[in-house]
C-alpha cells in the first residue's frame, strides 16, 4: 500500500511475443489479459488508479524494446500517456526513433531523476522539488494512468505483425494524504512554490524574458495560484483539468508522406498529405495567448537531404541548417539498430526556436534528387521536436 510521498516505477507490459498485434493496431493495458501492469507484488490487466486521497504527477518514462529478429526497434506510430481514459493530447507523440532506453539504465541523482540515456523527461515533479513551471504531468485522486500504443500501417512502413515484447517503465512522483502534499509543496527548494504552500497556495509562476524573434520582444509572464487541495491538482500544468495560463510539454515527430520535388522546399504541413497523420504537422500559429518555444531537435535524414529550415514569419533570418547524413547536426536520441551506442538525448539547437504573434514552419530541401516517401520497404526523412506551448490568459 502506498503511504506518505516519495517516488515509484510502475512496469506496464506488453508481451506481444505472447500475445502478438498487427500494423496499424492501438494498444492499452487491459486490452488483453496479458498486457498488465506491475509494481512489485502487484500485478493488473488494467489502468493504474490512484487512490481518493492520492496526487501524483508523471515525471518521465522508459521504453524498453521492442526489438525484431533483425536487432532493430520495431516501428512505433505513437506512444501518449492516458489520464482517465484521455489521451493526454498529440503535443506528446513518441515513437521508436525518440526512445533512448532498450534496456534498463542506471540511476542519476541528477535533474530530473534518471541518466538521459534511460528516460524520456516530461519534466521534474512538483512533489519532489521541481518548479512550479514544471511540466510533469499530473494525476488527481481516483485518476487511471494507462499508456496507448499505435503502430504504423503497412503503407506508412510499419511491420505487418509485432511479436516482440514491449515495457513500459513509468516514473511517479506521489504524495497520499493531503498533508504530505503540503509538507512536500512546503519543503520545496523553489521559493515561490514554499512561500505559496505557506500560505496554503499552489502556485505556477514562470517569466519568459528576452525572447528574440525581429526584435526583443518584452517578458512574458504566466502566474497563477490555486487552493492548496487535491481538488484543485489536476488543474495544474499538464493536468487533465488544467486552466490557463498554463505551460505544456512538446515532444513529437514529422515524417514525410510524399516524395519531394527536386530543389523545392517541402513544408511538413498536413495540406496537401505531406505528413502521414494530423499530429504530424509541423506548422504554428501563434499569438499574443500562445507561443511556441522548441529547444532540442533529433532529425533522420535521407541520402538525398541537404537541408533543414525552421521558418518563422517574423524574421528575415529563418533558422536553415545543412542536414545530411555525413553531416547531421541534430542525432536522434536512439538509431535504428540495438547494436548503436545510445545516445544522451536529443541535440540542443544553438538557439531556441521561438514563435510569438506570426507563423512558423519546418521546411526541408533535397539536394537534388527526390526523397520518396515512407512505405513499406522504403524510408524518408524524419525530424522530432522537444520544446513547450505557453497559454497566456
Amino acid at each position: 500500500m502506498v503511504k506518505g510521498f516519495g517516488r515509484m516505477t510502475l512496469n506496464f507490459k506488453y508481451p506481444f511475443s505472447v500475445v502478438g498485434t498487427t500494423a496499424g493496431a492501438s494498444i492499452q493495458c487491459g486490452d488483453d489479459p496479458v498486457y498488465v501492469w506491475e509494481h512489485g507484488l502487484e500485478r493488473y490487466s488494467k489502468p493504474w488508479e490512484l487512490a481518493p486521497d492520492m496526487v501524483a504527477e508523471l515525471e518521465g518514462i522508459e521504453v524498453i524494446g521492442g526489438v525484431d529478429a533483425f536487432g532493430r526497434r520495431v516501428p512505433i506510430k505513437r506512444i501518449v500517456p492516458v489520464i482517465s481514459g484521455n489521451d493526454i493530447g498529440e503535443n506528446i507523440s513518441i515513437n521508436e526513433h525518440m526512445a533512448p532506453a532498450l534496456r534498463d539504465g542506471p540511476n542519476d541523482p541528477s535533474y530530473p531523476f534518471r541518466d538521459r540515456l534511460a528516460c524520456i523527461n516530461f519534466g521534474k515533479a512538483l512533489l519532489m522539488g521541481g518548479g512550479a513551471n514544471t511540466t510533469s504531468i499530473k494525476m488527481g485522486p481516483s485518476d487511471t494512468l494507462n499508456f496507448k500504443i499505435e503502430f504504423p500501417t503497412v503503407a506508412h512502413g510499419g511491420d505487418a505483425v509485432i511479436n516482440s515484447d514491449l515495457e513500459i517503465k513509468a516514473h511517479i512522483a506521489f504524495a497520499k494524504g493531503e498533508d504530505q502534499m503540503l509538507n512536500a509543496l512546503r519543503s520545496s527548494p523553489v521559493a515561490e512554490v514554499a512561500a505559496a504552500a505557506a500560505n496554503n497556495q499552489i502556485r505556477q509562476y514562470e517569466v519568459l524574458g528576452d525572447l528574440e524573434i525581429s526584435d526583443v520582444i518584452a517578458p512574458q509572464v504566466i502566474d497563477r495560484s490555486v487552493p492548496a487541495t487535491m481538488d484543485w491538482w489536476s488543474s495544474l500544468n499538464m493536468g487533465l483539468n488544467a486552466d490557463d495560463p498554463q505551460i505544456k510539454r512538446i515532444i513529437t515527430y514529422t515524417k514525410n508522406n510524399q516524395p519531394t520535388t527536386p530543389n523545392q522546399e517541402m513544408e511538413m504541413v498536413r495540406d496537401g498529405q505531406y505528413v502521414q497523420v494530423p499530429f504530424q504537422n509541423f506548422r504554428w500559429t501563434a499569438t499574443e495567448k500562445k507561443f511556441y518555444r522548441f529547444t532540442h531537435v533529433g532529425v533522420i535524414p535521407h541520402g538525398n537531404m541537404f537541408q533543414v529550415k525552421f521558418d518563422n514569419g517574423n524574421s528575415r533570418y529563418p533558422m536553415i541548417f545543412n542536414c545530411e547524413p555525413n553531416d547531421n547536426p541534430f542525432v536522434m536520441p536512439q538509431q535504428s539498430l540495438v547494436a548503436d551506442i545510445r545516445r544522451g538525448g536529443p541535440t540542443e539547437l544553438p538557439r531556441a526556436y521561438t514563435l510569438m504573434k506570426g507563423i512558423g514552419s519546418v521546411k526541408v530541401t533535397d539536394n537534388g534528387v527526390s526523397i520518396p516517401a515512407w512505405a513499406a520497404g522504403v524510408r524518408g526523412f524524419e525530424i522530432a521536436l522537444w520544446g513547450y506551448e505557453y497559454t497566456l490568459q
